[in-house]
């Protein structure tokens, strides 16, 4: 066979280029593609479904969507301990804020009342108000057309251009990011902040000469406003008193709620609190919108429009809402404080001065008044009598009390804690005058007479009105035939009077009380169990199918506990050999509860019958342990018991004062023998050429004796201290006396004191003295 000689190879450019000249252009037709090169391509025949797009070159994507859900950022939880610190932190800061609005306002107040503040007033008001004032003495009607006068007048004269203080949560003012150390100066890094978050609500007016400024400047905040018109009143004579509704910081943390779907951010950022402008421009939103956008407008094209005039005027609308400063005035004719508001030129609607209940800008919490200093205290102290004045402005009580501090626990009750808020207006209000006496009682009654809630959230411990859904689980409605007030949303309304706690049998022996004899349950509630012997008890309950119930009854169907009197002294016992004794009641006739630590043991040694108190119980690991605070004696028997004790006291006074007696002596002895060898170490060992240290020890070890030997005097035991009795150990003695011989001891007990080393003798005696 011959041999096929290899072919040439060409280069791939050229057989790529070969190829690509011979592919003939492509048919869309459904006809087979022919190739002329027969050696290098096939005629192959394509599906019917194939067509040009499937060859072509340039790739077709289509977008995919893809949906991940993110994972959610859950907060690491607090412990108990960090979530009390938290808690207990915002109380002081919250507490710490009303003290701080509070000496605001009064400095405020003090303004008002200043001599050279009025002669600026009294320069301002036009002379037909001066004169009508001159009037308001001579009846009712040209009193109050004299204040009417002047609160019109001041509408025209003032532009109110900002909202005054406001509500702010804890959140807002960003105290986490306010780092005072990089300013030396409190005041400078504070407003630094406050600039910085936009917190600025009004007017800072660092003395009086600023304050009458504003006069000239005829426009500022709300609450400038109040302030100033106060002044103009004391300053034509009327008896006026500033008021301020106090927004201080929220001691609590609103809940988070999720935000709706269309105000919703995607890109994850964080939510910003609302600057001051933006707070404005929301509280003026309410007055841009068309209330009825179907009805065409009036047309005002021809008419002008003082637009400057209209933006100053936002806040004086009779509609807009109302603010946290305003003023009163005394009427002596009808005997009664006058709310009047200038910025809305309102006379005599106290009603109007709530805030809404969604109006979280503006908390009606607590609502002080604040008189006219007297005049010594003008210009030298801030002092006046403030007084609270809530409950004339709100109709909804409670709600107030809630957002002024969070309410007392029942551990705090039963120690005898008083509110905060009661102790500050305490001292605050001192000495209270007839006429704020009587004011208080007017108070009371328009708390008496309070609306009814127009929401079922409003009856949640309402003092006067209650719903059945609202009771607890010891609460019943007594009597059965009790009327109804009225109805919300088909529910009936009861008063607060009819509701009453319902307790068990236990329970009201523990307030000196026993259930009748036949009477029926007023409710059963589920068995609460404490004790590990009681849980037992319930879980076999519960896996035999019962569901154990307890009966309680009310305080209308119980009666006093009539204790068992003593018998030939002889005191009635329980099973345990104890007397219950919760309440003072329930002390048996003829006997006296003697509560003296130690008077157990004494009625036991001299025979007297006794029962141990019991005034209550603990609950600890699962055991009911009971309290007991002294012993219940015959009152016979009370005088010679007391007597007997006194003398035991006295005598166990005197063992213990021997007893330390005895161990600060031994205390003693070991200080000195401690002192006394590092002496002789310093002697023998340190500073041998020295004879400032040797006669330095001797004076010491000679004073150390003398006050022993005058201890022992004061004991009366001197007579039986001798050096024979001191020395136990000739060795120990020859240390200390530097090597003297054992002949020393016999010279000192006979008394012979001319020996130069008696000193470091009697020292020696003492250390081995026990």
């Amino acid at each position: 066979m011959g041999k096929r000689k290899p072919a040439k190879k060409k280069s791939p450019s050229v057989k790529r280029q070969k190829r690509v000249e011979q592919l003939p252009p492509p048919d869309t037709s459904d006809h087979s593609l022919e190739d002329s090169d027969s050696d290098q391509w096939e005629t192959i025949d394509l599906p019917t479904y194939f067509n040009a797009e499937m060859i072509s070159d340039q790739s077709i994507y289509h977008d995919v969507e893809v949906v991940m859900e993110t994972p959610r950022v859950v907060a690491p939880k607090l412990s108990k301990m960090e979530m009390a610190y938290q808690r207990q932190l915002r109380d002081w800061m919250h507490n710490s804020h009303v003290v701080v609005l509070i000496s605001h306002f009064m400095i405020r107040n003090t303004w008002c009342s200043r001599n050279d503040v009025q002669s600026v007033c009294l320069s301002v008001i036009p002379d037909y108000i001066q004169l009508q004032s001159k009037q308001k003495d001579k009846g009712e009607d040209e009193f109050t057309t004299c204040v009417k006068w002047l609160l019109a007048w001041w509408y025209d004269y003032f532009d109110v251009i900002s909202h005054g203080l406001m509500t702010r949560s804890f959140d807002e003012y960003n105290l986490r990011e306010w780092d005072h150390s990089l300013y030396t100066d409190l005041l400078e890094a504070l407003g630094t902040h406050v600039k910085r978050f936009d917190l600025q609500d009004t007017e800072i007016i660092p003395d009086a000469v600023a304050f009458v400024q504003y006069f000239a400047e005829k426009k500022g905040s709300r609450d400038l406003s109040a302030q100033l018109f106060t002044a103009l009143l004391r300053t034509l004579g009327f008896d006026a008193r500033l008021i301020c509704s106090l927004q201080p910081m929220p001691y609590r943390v609103p809940a988070k709620r999720k935000a709706s779907s269309n105000t919703a951010s995607t890109s994850g950022s964080l939510s910003v609190p609302p600057t001051a402008s933006q707070v404005s421009a929301d509280e003026n939103k309410g007055d841009s919108v068309v209330k009825f956008p179907l009805r065409a407008t009036k047309t005002t094209a021809n008419l002008p429009v003082d637009t400057h005039h209209k933006q100053h005027n936002i806040y004086q609308q009779k509609k807009a809402k109302p603010p946290t400063v305003w003023s009163e005035i005394w009427d002596p004719y009808v005997n009664r404080w006058i709310c009047i508001d200038p910025v809305r030129q309102l006379y005599n609607k106290p009603l109007l001065m709530e805030p809404g209940v969604s109006d979280r800008r503006n908390l009606m919490s607590m609502v002080l008044a604040m008189e006219s200093p007297p005049l010594h205290q003008q210009r030298d102290q801030n002092l006046c009598r403030v007084i609270d004045v809530t409950k004339r402005y709100t109709t909804h009580w409670q709600r107030s009390l809630s957002l002024r501090e969070r309410d007392l626990t029942k551990r705090e009750k039963e120690i005898g804690w008083h509110r905060w808020s009661d102790l500050l207006m305490a001292i605050l209000n001192g000495n209270k005058t007839t006429r704020e006496v009587a004011e208080q009682e007017e108070l009371e009654s328009l708390r008496q007479h309070e609306q009814l809630p127009n929401s079922l959230q409003g009856f949640r411990n309402h003092p006067h009105f209650a719903l059945q859904r609202h009771l607890t689980k010891q609460q019943v409605i007594y009597p059965d035939d009790t009327p109804i007030i009225g109805h919300i949303k088909g529910e009936k309304i009861y008063p607060r009077s009819s509701i009453h706690t319902v307790h068990t049998r236990e329970t009201w022996i523990k307030q000196g009380r026993v259930v009748k004899t036949d009477q029926a349950p007023a409710k059963q509630v589920t068995v609460r169990a404490v004790t590990t012997e009681k849980k037992r008890w319930l879980e076999q309950a519960k896996l035999q199918g019962d569901i154990p119930l307890a009966d309680c009854f009310g305080r209308w169907q119980t009666e006093l506990y009539q204790a068992p009197p003593v018998v030939n002294g002889i005191v009635p016992k329980n099973e345990f050999g104890c007397l219950d004794l919760f309440t003072s009641s329930m002390l048996p006739p003829g006997s006296v509860h003697i509560d003296r630590p130690g008077i157990a043991k004494v009625a036991r040694y001299l025979g007297i019958d006794f029962a141990e108190a019991v005034i209550d119980f603990e609950f600890s690991r699962g055991h009911a342990i009971p309290v007991i605070k002294g012993i219940v004696v015959d009152e016979e028997a009370s005088d010679i018991l007391l007597e007997a004790w006194c003398e035991h006291e006295q005598i166990r006074h005197e063992k213990d004062q021997a007893k330390r007696e005895r161990q600060e002596l031994r205390q003693q002895h070991k200080d000195e023998l401690s002192a006394i060898i590092s002496d002789h170490i310093d002697n023998e060992y340190g500073n041998q050429g020295s004879t400032s240290a040797s006669a330095w020890a001797s004076h010491r070890s000679g004073a150390v004796w003398d006050q022993c030997l005058k201890k022992h005097a004061k004991c009366g035991k001197t007579e039986q201290i001798g050096a024979s009795n001191f020395i136990q150990d000739n060795r120990l003695r020859t240390l200390v006396n530097g090597g003297a011989s054992p002949s020393c001891d016999t010279e000192l007990c006979q008394g012979n004191t001319d020996e130069p080393a008696s000193d470091s003798e009697d020292v020696g005696d003492e250390l081995v003295f026990d």
